[in-house]
C-alpha cells in the first residue's frame, strides 16, 4: 500500500461525506485530519483526526506466505459539546458498521493510488473526558480495524 490505513481512513471518511476535507471546506463542517490534530487561532473545535494505531494479524497463506492484516486506526473526535461529539461519533459509527462493504477509496495525496475497504469492525465508541484545563473541548475515540486491499 502506498498510503497509510490512517489516510485511506480519512478519505473514506470524507467519501461518506462525514467530514470534510480541511483543504476544500470552510473550516465549519467536522474536517478531518490525518496523524496531527491541528490547533491554534482559526481552528474549529469540531474536527476529527485519523491516526494509525496497531494492525491484527488476521491468518496467513500457507502458499505463498502472505500475511492478511486488519489495519487499525483510531478516529478521533473533539467537540465544544459533548452532545456533538457524541452524536457525530455515533453517525461515522453506524456508517463505518452498515455502509463499508467493498467500499472503493482514491487516495491522491503524495501519488494517487485506489483501495478496497472490505470491511471496518471494531467501531465502539468510547468517551474520553474532557481536555482541561485549556480548552475543555470534549473527547471522544473508537479504535476499529479495517481489512483493507490494492484496488
Amino acid at each position: 500500500m502506498l498510503h497509510s490505513p490512517a489516510e485511506i481512513c480519512r478519505q473514506l471518511l470524507i467519501d461518506l461525506k462525514l467530514c470534510a476535507d480541511p483543504d476544500v471546506s470552510n473550516g465549519n463542517d467536522w474536517p478531518v485530519y490525518t496523524g496531527q490534530e491541528p490547533d491554534g487561532i482559526g481552528i474549529t473545535d469540531e474536527c476529527v483526526t485519523v491516526y494509525d494505531a496497531t494492525w491484527r494479524a488476521d491468518g496467513r497463506d500457507m502458499g505463498a506466505g502472505e500475511t492478511y492484516w486488519h489495519y487499525g486506526v483510531q478516529i478521533r473526535l473533539r467537540a465544544r459539546l459533548q452532545p456533538a461529539g457524541w452524536l457525530k461519533a455515533r453517525a461515522i459509527q453506524v456508517a463505518l458498521d452498515q455502509n463499508v462493504d467493498m467500499a472503493k477509496v482514491i487516495v491522491n495525496a503524495g501519488g494517487p493510488a485506489a483501495y478496497i475497504i472490505q470491511a471496518v469492525t471494531g467501531t465502539a465508541v468510547m468517551y474520553i473526558g474532557q481536555d482541561v484545563p485549556k480548552t475543555k473541548r470534549h473527547i471522544h475515540t473508537m479504535n476499529p480495524l479495517l481489512a483493507i486491499r490494492d484496488a
